[in-house]
């Protein structure tokens, strides 16, 4: 997904999408998100276009702050847990 954006900047942008997303309480949003991260990271690492690559990276920050505006939400209105999570 990254080449002019060096590796380690997309390996990090990453790590902090997947650590804000397991932060997250409600186990519905939390799995959600883990997987679309995961997703979108595995569909885009071949990607040779440099603009694309440049493009994906920025989306990829955008989504980081939306990211930890859910889980802030997330925090104010908990919900309870659900019978897969006591398991």
């Amino acid at each position: 997904m990254c080449s002019e954006i060096s590796r380690l900047a997309c390996l990090a942008l990453y790590k902090n999408l997947q650590h804000t997303a397991k932060s997250i309480s409600n186990y519905s949003y939390r799995e959600f998100f883990i997987r679309r991260i995961r997703d979108h990271f595995r569909a885009n690492i071949h990607e040779s276009d440099l603009n694309k690559r440049q493009a994906l990276f920025s989306e990829g920050a955008q989504a980081l702050e939306v990211l930890k505006r859910q889980k802030v939400l997330c925090d104010l209105y908990p919900a309870g847990k659900l019978v897969i999570e006591e398991q």
